[in-house]
């Protein structure tokens, strides 16, 4: 009975995981896709638009780093309860507005407010899953941003046929209340029949040191007890940036960053490039970005299935997406004036393949430092970067868009991923090094004060009925 209760709530989690992302990334997207509409309906310039998207990916990197130690020591659960409300907020506040300063404050909060949702809701899944199911929840997330992306660009142009820009972000918002209805009594569920799988670690790591706990202990122990926590909890943080250090972690932020500057940026100003470019409309240009979106959630398969088969090295699989893109721009640069359909489909080809590192070096990077603890903290460290690019990317397009023109911005685009791999390149052996550790038996790894996380007990408990050790794949 408990255990089919128990694969319930794993089941019911990753449908709240995916529901959150799907609703989020709406409430995230809506500006860029009505970014050519808000353009033309309240005078705007292309740089104060894209400061406008700056605004929000700079708050949004800063909250991910805040939010991944947060969610590594505090409530997961009620900081993304707090981001589902504050998301709700900007985006129905949002279309009370038509000037620039009220709308870099709103999407400023907002980008805060969804800052709490990757770095926990990563806690929450390592949490409450065993590692495969882990791996193929973060997939379900990614495909559920994607999907969220796709229906967005489809029905923004329908919304904008009837009403205007305004209506999109009243949806964002009515969606993200829809969200938080579900995910209280949803998430509650879900800790009610998750929690059996911490107390069977408790008490698996207890029998091995029943002996420790026996022993007498004198009046001063619990002080020196705590003592010896805080000088350990000092220890293993120095361990953890050493750690980051030698397995080249600063190589791969960069790539992140390259990776959220082409990711964001193409998205965002997709529809202003074919309206401007080729002379189509607003809507039109909105519904042709749907490839964009599909290519993305292709990109997840494959990627599950590299993964799978044969290219289990985060570093080198992004690599390997990052010399692709950097093609398909060198593509789209010699092929510019072919028309419409060349250039969505060499921008879509891009786009996809950085959706492809982003899934590398967002969603799978992280789960390497599970043992240590910090799957929330490097989630956050890394989600940060992501958004650095993001944020010059806003901006940066509109500088070249105006200074250079979007055929002297395509080459720029390919410098960019040329850079993302070189950077993956140079810290390959690294990276290959630390993850051949990191497949190593975990033996008693994981465990710090005395307790660990609930998906270690898990593979506690599929180690016992397997007889095999738990790896973080």
């Amino acid at each position: 009975m408990r255990k089919g209760r128990y694969e319930q709530a794993q089941n019911l989690l990753i449908v709240l995981a995916c529901l959150l992302y799907f609703t989020s990334y709406f409430a995230r997207l809506n500006y860029g896709v009505a970014m050519a509409e808000i353009l033309s309906s309240t005078g705007l310039g292309k740089e104060e638009a894209g400061l406008v998207g700056s605004v929000m990916f700079v708050s949004h990197g800063a909250g991910q780093l805040l939010s991944g130690v947060l969610a590594d020591r505090k409530a997961p659960g009620i900081l993304i309860l707090c981001g589902l409300m504050g998301t709700a907020a900007c985006n129905l506040f949002f279309p009370l507005f038509d000037s620039f300063v009220p709308f870099a404050i709103l999407w400023g909060i907002n980008g805060i407010a969804q800052a709490m949702f990757w770095p926990p809701l990563m806690k929450i899944l390592a949490t409450y899953l065993p590692s495969d199911r882990l791996i193929y929840a973060c997939s379900a997330v990614t495909v559920a941003m994607q999907i969220s992306t796709t229906l967005l660009y489809f029905f923004v142009p329908l919304l904008l046929l009837r009403y205007d820009w305004r209506s999109v972000f009243y949806l964002g918002g009515l969606l993200e209340l829809l969200t938080i209805g579900i995910w209280i009594p949803g998430y509650r569920w879900v800790r009610r029949w998750g929690r059996s799988s911490s107390r069977e670690l408790r008490d698996a790591v207890a029998g091995s040191e029943e002996a420790k706990r026996k022993e007498p202990a004198g009046d001063g122990d619990g002080s020196k007890r705590g003592q010896r926590r805080s000088a350990e909890g000092y220890r293993n943080a120095v361990r953890r940036g050493n750690l980051l250090l030698s397995c080249g972690m600063p190589a791969l932020l960069l790539a992140i960053v390259a990776n959220g500057f082409l990711r964001d940026g193409i998205t965002t100003w997709m529809p202003v490039f074919l309206t401007e470019k080729y002379g189509l409309t607003e809507a039109v240009s909105i519904f042709m970005n749907l490839a964009l979106p599909a290519g993305g959630i292709a990109t997840v398969y494959i990627v599950a299935a590299i993964r799978k088969r044969w290219l289990r090295d985060e570093a080198r699989g992004a690599g390997m997406f990052f010399a692709i893109g950097t093609v398909f721009c060198l593509l789209l640069y010699a092929g510019l004036e072919s028309g419409a359909f060349f250039a969505l489909f060499c921008t879509a080809m891009v786009t996809a393949m950085m959706h492809g590192a982003n899934l590398m070096l967002i969603s799978y990077l992280p789960l390497r430092f599970r043992r240590q603890g910090a799957v929330a903290t490097v989630s956050g460290l890394t989600s940060a970067f992501t958004y650095v690019g993001s944020a010059l990317s806003t901006y940066v397009f509109a500088l070249l868009a105006n200074g250079l023109g979007w055929a002297g911005s395509v080459p720029v685009w390919g410098a960019i991923g040329f850079c993302g791999w070189l950077c993956c390149f140079l810290i390959r052996k690294r990276w290959a090094a630390f993850c051949a550790e990191d497949t190593a038996p975990a033996g008693e790894a994981g465990r710090q004060d005395g307790s660990a996380s609930g998906a270690d007990a898990e593979c506690v408990r599929m180690g016992e009925k397997s007889g095999s050790a738990c790896s973080d794949k």
